[in-house]
């Protein structure tokens, strides 16, 4: 993949993941997603900010007129891309497939703290493999880590 599909597809990504699990977390009748109010807030409030990072650190290569110019391309297996984002999203259908499945037929869902710990983990996964991508495409170093951390970087 050359650097403008790695921007592009992540982008893509990550603007999808954070629009749907944001409308999601708040537009979800109570029988789709039986979380209490607070629990759904607490899910929110995890994940959103990471993706929110995740979406300016890809975005911020689309206003820079110079990108290409430092850009260096070096060959990343196409699943070292996709693959931790196809993961994420199989794991989090499936947690919502079992929270509605429990809603529907009145069952006992997972634990409020079960899925917190689910979305963690996905931020993390993407957060670390999302770093790992934009330092091997981009010659930004130091610059990517500190983005996503949500650290300025000293000049």
């Amino acid at each position: 993949m050359n650097s403008g599909e790695v921007r592009d597809w992540l982008g893509i990504y990550v603007l999808l993941l954070v629009a749907f699990l944001g409308g999601y977390l708040f537009l979800a009748p109570p029988m789709l997603l039986p979380l209490e109010s607070g629990d759904k807030t607490s899910a929110f409030e995890i994940i959103i900010p990471f993706l929110l990072a995740q979406l300016a650190a890809v975005y911020r290569f689309y206003s820079d007129p110079h990108v290409s110019e430092r850009t260096r391309i070096r060959s990343i297996p196409r699943w070292v891309i996709k693959g931790p984002p196809v993961v994420v999203s199989l794991l989090l259908i499936s947690e919502l497939g079992i929270f509605a499945y429990a809603g529907i037929n009145r069952q006992t869902p997972p634990t409020a703290d079960t899925f917190k710990g689910l979305i963690t983990f996905c931020v993390a996964l993407l957060n670390a493999s999302t770093i790992f991508v934009i330092t091997r495409y981009f010659d930004v170093g130091r610059d990517a880590a500190a983005v996503q951390a949500g650290t300025v970087a000293n000049s």
